[in-house]
């Protein structure tokens, strides 16, 4: 890990001055492998060209990767620099860059293996190959380095994905957090604010005629507004403590929002009993349904009636609601939230509109 460490954030001045040490000490000084030769201005061009390539690989990876092989591999060739401290740190190096960072690290790989096994034959090294015999004591030592890197990288490279993933599911965590409480602030305050617009309009028009009905009224719109104000302060309440929202109740909250969809003067027609001994997440769902496809009917229908039939089976729960509509209608965030929500559960949703009546059918398995 501290290898890890050290050749990835890799510090660009301690390496300029790292190689530009060495670098001095070739011009002026010549290696000692070399007997103590200068490199000559060739060496230098080259060296100052292979320490760039080095420095500029973060933002261009692949081209300055090629630069510094392309480099490497005349330096073999060039006498009095393949024998410094510059050319073998440098190659291992690009062995791990190209291992963590390359889009298509095999064909380096083989640049690499190829390289390092060559320069013995062919390049003007220190160690020269002349017989069959020094072939292995030869490759067996370069082949372990370039490995050794090679595996570094992969590490790294390992690393680096296993980061990016973590940070994709992360960001996808959130959105679906976020979509969450989208829905359940769009359950919570749309319906709400659904029935306190139609009461507050129904308690105009009964004060002119009526004064008690409108104060009862406005008691109701009242009631509704703190009941709405609770629900989103439990909300964040729950957000806050980093805990899932709590599941509404069934039968009886299904009950309430009936109770408080007639309070608003829409005349609903209820068949059929409302479910109960649901599992908890078919629950939760069923409540949520019947609270969207309620908030739809107060805000859509043509005329304050509509009717909601539930139908029970050992397998399944189906809720259908019916209302008059005359106007075109598009699925809004409400119907997608519904729809998704249902889907979630294994669930159906169908949706149409016929002889001026919108239906909406959920069904909920058990």
């Amino acid at each position: 890990m501290q290898l890890q460490r050290y050749l990835g954030p890799f510090p660009r001045w301690s390496l300029i001055l790292a190689f530009g040490f060495a670098g001095l000490i070739d011009v002026f000084f010549g290696s000692p492998i070399a007997g103590d030769q200068p490199a000559g201005p060739l060496g230098c061009a080259l060296a100052v060209i292979l320490l760039l390539g080095l420095l500029l690989h973060p933002w261009g990876q692949d081209r300055a990767l090629f630069v510094v092989c392309a480099v490497l591999t005349v330096l073999i060739f060039v006498p009095n620099v393949v024998e410094t401290v510059l050319v073998a740190p440098t190659t291992l190096y690009a062995v791990y860059l190209a291992a963590a960072y390359a889009a298509h690290r095999n064909r380096w790989l083989v640049w690499a293996i190829v390289g390092t096994i060559a320069a013995p034959y062919f390049g003007n090294t220190y160690v020269q190959v002349e017989s069959p015999s020094m072939v292995l004591p030869v490759a067996i030592p370069t082949l372990f380095g370039v490995g050794f890197m090679w595996l570094v990288g992969l590490n790294k490279r390992r690393q680096r994905e296993m980061l990016m993933t973590l940070s994709e599911r992360a960001e996808l965590a959130a959105l679906l957090e976020r979509t969450h409480i989208a829905r359940e602030l769009h359950d919570i305050v749309g319906h709400n604010l659904t029935s306190v617009i139609a009461l507050a309009d129904g308690a105009r028009f009964a004060a002119q005629n009526d004064p008690q009905i409108a104060v009862e009224t406005l008691k109701t719109i009242s009631d509704s507004s703190r009941e709405a104000l609770q629900q989103v302060r439990g909300l964040v309440t729950l957000l806050r403590e980093d805990a899932r929202p709590r599941l509404a109740p069934s039968s009886d909250g299904i009950a309430a929002l009936i109770h408080d969809t007639r309070a608003a003067g829409f005349d609903l027609k209820l068949t059929g009993d409302i479910p109960e001994n649901l599992p908890p997440a078919q629950a939760f769902v069923l409540f949520r349904s019947v609270q969207e496809l309620l908030t739809n009917m107060l805000r859509h229908a043509d005329t304050p009636t509509g009717s909601l039939i539930f139908e029970s089976s050992p397998t399944a729960v189906k809720c259908l609601a019916e209302n008059d509509c005359t106007k075109p209608w598009e699925k809004g965030s409400g119907l997608l939230g519904l729809q998704e929500r249902v889907e979630a559960v294994g669930g159906s949703v169908r949706i149409r509109s016929a002889d001026q009546r919108f239906v909406v059918q959920v069904v909920i398995p058990r």
